[in-house]
C-alpha cells in the first residue's frame, strides 16, 4: 500500500468506511518500514507521519472504532 494507491481509491470511491481508510494508512506504515533499513530517512519519516495520523484516528474514531467526528 502506498498514498498514491490511497488517493487513487479515494478518488475512484472505493472506500465504504473510515476504517478502511486507517487500515490502510496503518499498512502503508508498515510496508514501509518493512521495506527500508531502520534509521533510514524514510523510515524516520514514516514513523514520525504515523504517530501523527494515529493521534488523529484515536480523536475521530475514539476508543470503540466508530467515527465520531472528520479528520
Amino acid at each position: 500500500m502506498d498514498l498514491r494507491t490511497m488517493l487513487n481509491k479515494l478518488k475512484n470511491h472505493q472506500y465504504d468506511s473510515p476504517t478502511e481508510i486507517r487500515d490502510d494508512a496503518r499498512l502503508m506504515f508498515t510496508n514501509c518500514r518493512t521495506y527500508n533499513e531502520d534509521g533510514s530517512d524514510i523510515f524516520e519519516c514514516a514513523t514520525r507521519l504515523e504517530a501523527f495520523m494515529e493521534e488523529r484516528f484515536a480523536h475521530a474514531f475514539g476508543e470503540n472504532g466508530r467515527k465520531r467526528r472528520t479528520l
